[in-house]
């Protein structure tokens, strides 16, 4: 496993440690991915996902060309990728997942003698 982020079209380290993390996936979705990384690897390539000649694909370019258009046709307000992050996290709290697992999830790190009001 790599540990990469890209931005903007540009493989790089994550930003700070907590931003590797574990998640859990559903089978049907690792069978998913798994078909996808076998799509990759028989055309060479190492990145899970990428643009049709095989470089990183830019976000900006994906939510300009797909997500906005979309949203569009599905009478949804505009919003960016980091909207999604916001729903989720909104739909842990809304699932009482515990604020200490959900700030794991989304890898926030943890600011001792910080209190939540509730």
């Amino acid at each position: 496993m790599l540990d990469q982020s890209v931005w903007r079209g540009v493989a790089q380290e994550p930003k700070t440690p907590n931003a590797k993390r574990k998640i859990a996936l559903s089978p049907w979705l690792t069978d998913m991915l798994q078909e996808q990384i076998g799509r990759q690897r028989a055309k060479n390539r190492e990145l899970v996902f990428t643009t049709s000649n095989g470089t990183p694909l830019d976000m900006n370019m994906l939510q300009k060309r797909k997500l906005v258009p979309l949203l569009a046709r599905l009478g949804i307000r505009r919003a960016g990728l980091h909207a999604f992050r916001h729903f989720n996290v909104s739909m842990q709290e809304a699932l009482r997942i515990p604020l200490m697992t959900i700030s794991e999830r989304v890898g926030h790190a943890v600011v001792k003698g910080f209190t939540l009001a509730v």
